[in-house]
């Protein structure tokens, strides 16, 4: 019986598929965008139930925040990212265009103010120049 309980556990480690998953090569903080430079493929035996793994598709695809801060070392899981749907703004001024990652949050004839994903209001004014 115990050779038999040996045999199979022998068998599924033999055909047991690697699993491809990305490592974190640096700290990813909390909020900040995630780059496929910043992770590196592995090939792992298995993973925690609990984490279903991102592919190298799935960033090449979309852009993606973090959801937690990430250690260097750890496996990207989908649960620690989520789909980033920041506001855009674009800044036409003539044959200059400018998009940013912000929120409006006043316009008038003169100025834009607009709130930056870091927080920090900015003001910009329509013509172009910094008063």
């Amino acid at each position: 019986m115990r050779n038999l309980f040996l045999l199979g556990l022998l068998c599924v480690n033999i055909f047991a598929q690697p699993i491809e998953v990305l490592v974190a090569k640096k700290d990813v903080a909390y909020k900040d965008t995630i780059k496929l430079d910043d992770f590196m493929v592995k090939h792992v035996a298995e993973v925690s139930r609990v984490c279903i793994p991102v592919t190298k598709a799935d960033l090449e695809n979309n852009e993606f925040i973090a959801r937690h801060f990430i250690r260097s070392g750890r496996i990207l899981c989908t649960r620690s990212i989520q789909e980033d749907t920041a506001k855009k703004v674009l800044f036409d001024f003539g044959t200059l265009e400018i998009e940013r990652k912000a929120k409006v949050i006043h316009e008038n004839d003169q100025y834009i103010k607009v709130r930056l994903p870091s927080g920090e209001v900015q003001k910009i004014y329509k013509n172009g120049l910094d008063q």
